[in-house]
C-alpha cells in the first residue's frame, strides 16, 4: 500500500520542523553565547582587579597612578585604559603577571579612574558588558575601591583619551606664564585643580590634594587644564 501526505499534512510538518528550527537557533544562538562567555570575563577580570588594587595598596598605601597601570595617557577627568597586550602597558608584576585586556579590545577597553594622579585613595574600574548594552553609550558595569562607588557609570565617548598609538602628536610642552594674583576662585571651587610638574601641565585633585607639598606648589595652581588661569586660595 503507497504511503502519501495530504497537503495539509505537510503544511503542518513544515511548520513543526520550523519552529522546532527556531527554537534551537535561539536555545544555541552562538553569537549571544559568546557575548555571554565575554561578559562573565569581564566580571572575573574586574574582580581580580579589585583583589590586586587592594594588596597594591596594603603594601604602598596608595592605589596604582594612572602612569603605573594604563597604556594611555590619562585625561582632564582622571581617566585611561587598561590592557597589558598594548606595547606601552607598564607591568605591575609580582601583583599580576599581565593586566587584563578587554576580550573586544580595542573596540571595547577598560576604563580606570582615580581621584588624584600623585597617591590616588580611590578607583574605578568600568567595562562595557554586552547584556544590557542599550544603544552603547555608557558602561554599564564596574567596580571601585570600598571609599567609593561606581556609580555614576562614564560615558563610553568621554572623557577623549590620547593614545600613545595615535598618529595625532602631541603639542611639545611650552613656557608657562608665571602665576598672577587673580580673581579666580580656588579652594572653593569644587572642580580640580592643576600644576606645572617637569613643566608639564597636570591635574593633581581638589585643592586640599593640590595643596600636599609633595604633589603642588600651593601658590601655584591653575583652573585649567592648560595652566593658563592661576587662582590662589
Amino acid at each position: 500500500m503507497k504511503l502519501s501526505f495530504t497537503l495539509m499534512e505537510f503544511l503542518i510538518i513544515t511548520a513543526i520542523i520550523a519552529l522546532l528550527a527556531t527554537a534551537v537557533l535561539v536555545l544555541f544562538n552562538p553569537k549571544k553565547q559568546v557575548e555571554k562567555a565575554w561578559d562573565n570575563k569581564r566580571k572575573h577580570e574586574l574582580s581580580q582587579l579589585q583583589k590586586v588594587l587592594e594588596d597594591w595598596y596594603n603594601d604602598k598605601n596608595c592605589y596604582p597612578k594612572p602612569s603605573e597601570i594604563c597604556f594611555d595617557t590619562v585625561s582632564e577627568s582622571l581617566s585611561c585604559h587598561l590592557c597589558g597586550t598594548e606595547k606601552t602597558s607598564p607591568q605591575i608584576s609580582p601583583y599580576l603577571s599581565q593586566i587584563p585586556c578587554d576580550p573586544q579590545h580595542p573596540q571595547k577597553m577598560y576604563l580606570y579612574q582615580v581621584d588624584n594622579v600623585f597617591c590616588p585613595s580611590s578607583y574605578k574600574i568600568y567595562a562595557l558588558l554586552s547584556e544590557n548594552q542599550g544603544q552603547g553609550t555608557n558602561y554599564n558595569y564596574g567596580v571601585a575601591s570600598g571609599n567609593t562607588s561606581p556609580l555614576p557609570y562614564p560615558s563610553v565617548s568621554y572623557p577623549t583619551i590620547l593614545s600613545p598609538t595615535s598618529a595625532t602628536i602631541p603639542p611639545s610642552p611650552t613656557s608657562f606664564p608665571t602665576p598672577i594674583n587673580s580673581p579666580i576662585p580656588c579652594p572653593d571651587d569644587p572642580a580640580n585643580k592643576f600644576c606645572l610638574k617637569n613643566n608639564v601641565c597636570n591635574t593633581c585633585g581638589t585643592f586640599s590634594q593640590c595643596s600636599q607639598p609633595a604633589a603642588c606648589n600651593p601658590y601655584q595652581l591653575y583652573s585649567d587644564y592648560g595652566c593658563q588661569n592661576p587662582c590662589f586660595h
